[in-house]
């Protein structure tokens, strides 16, 4: 059996021996809604929390934790509805690469979309597992 799983923008073609596909599974279908609408409602009413701007309210900053390249979350989309309720240049990210590799000037691209001319490069923070001064042991 050749299963094609997508990556990126591209897909990785997987073969495997047909006694050991328990099935092929998809996502249900959801109808389309404004995703727009849908995010700056939820930063607006988030359920049992409270809103965007009493929740940043006073600080002087805010990190936003960022899933790498690897993973096809639209962050750029995200931060461009969040920049509607926010100034940019309160925002420092924090890319999440677990232990892969920093991202580089491509897939900081990638990431962050038409925002990453408008974001001062160190602003943009690359964690490294592999780099020991980055990390912190708070025990067992």
């Amino acid at each position: 059996m050749r299963i094609s799983l997508p990556y990126k923008e591209e897909s990785i073609i997987v073969t495997m021996d047909d006694k050991h596909n328990a099935g092929v599974f998809y996502p249900n279908e959801v109808p389309d809604k404004d995703e727009t609408q849908l995010t700056l409602n939820a930063l607006d009413k988030p359920l049992g929390n409270l809103s965007w701007e009493e929740f940043t309210d006073g600080g002087d900053g805010i990190l936003v934790i960022v899933n790498d390249a690897t993973r096809p979350t639209p962050t750029s989309k995200l931060l461009e509805i969040l920049t509607r309720r926010c100034s940019l240049d309160r925002f420092t990210f924090l890319i999440a690469t677990g232990s892969h590799k920093a991202s580089d000037d491509a897939e900081l691209e990638w990431i962050f979309g038409p925002l990453m001319s408008k974001i001062p490069r160190d602003k943009i923070i690359c964690h490294d597992a592999k780099d020991s001064s980055q990390l912190a042991d708070f025990g067992k």
